[in-house]
């Protein structure tokens, strides 16, 4: 079951890079919303392959990693809430949170 629910969390990881960015299209006007629409998703990309994904280079220990991992899938949240997406919102809460029990914070066995 832990493919399924890294399966679930990498399905919610590219759920938060459209969602950021969606925001700032949606948000802003010109170049600026282009702008934070390249920068905030590839931001986060490097963040997230330096820090949390499960072949990290600089990886940060297991409860840290799910720790920030779960709070910055959260934070796709109340981006598709203020998009008025609930539909997103659900799908991506439930991939988040089923993902992330059934993975236990560890990552699939390769």
């Amino acid at each position: 079951m832990r493919w399924f629910g890294a399966s679930l969390v990498f399905l919610a990881e590219l759920s938060l890079l459209f969602a950021l960015a969606w925001w700032p299209l949606a948000r802003f006007d010109g170049p600026l919303s282009w702008a934070l629409a390249a920068a905030l998703p590839v931001a986060v990309a490097i963040f997230w392959g330096t820090f949390l994904s499960p072949k990290a280079r600089r990886p940060v220990g297991r409860v840290p990693t799910l720790v920030a991992r779960t709070l910055i899938l959260l934070a796709a949240l109340p981006l598709y809430w203020v998009l008025g997406a609930p539909l997103l919102f659900g799908v991506h809460a439930a991939a988040v949170v089923v993902g992330t029990a059934l993975t236990g914070g560890r990552p699939a066995p390769e």
